[in-house]
C-alpha cells in the first residue's frame, strides 16, 4: 500500500487531509493566488485536489474583482505551472 502526505494551504482542510490519506498533512501559510508559493507546493506532489475556493453569492456581486482572483485567477495560475513547468504531478 502507497504511502500518502499531504500539503494544505487550508486549515480547515488539514484534518480531513490527515483523516483521507491516514499520514499526517503539512500546513503551508499561504495564499493560493500566489504563483510562488503553488510552485514551491506542487514540489514533488503527485496528485492535487485544488478545492480553493471564496464563496458568498452576494458578497460576489459586488466584489467581483476579489472572487474572480481567488476563483478563475488562482485556478489559472496552478494550471499554468502545470502546463509550463516541470513536475511530478500525475496527467
Amino acid at each position: 500500500m502507497k504511502s500518502w502526505s499531504s500539503i494544505t494551504l487550508s486549515r480547515k482542510f488539514i484534518q480531513e487531509a490527515s483523516r483521507i490519506t491516514g499520514e499526517n498533512a503539512t500546513y503551508i501559510f499561504g495564499d493560493v493566488r500566489d504563483k510562488e508559493i503553488l510552485r514551491k507546493v506542487i514540489e514533488g506532489v503527485e496528485i492535487i485536489f485544488h478545492e480553493a475556493a471564496a464563496v458568498g453569492v452576494g458578497q460576489s456581486m459586488y466584489q467581483i474583482e476579489k472572487y474572480v482572483e481567488v476563483n478563475t485567477m488562482a485556478t489559472a495560475k496552478l494550471l499554468d505551472i502545470l502546463v509550463n513547468r516541470e513536475h511530478e504531478v500525475k496527467n
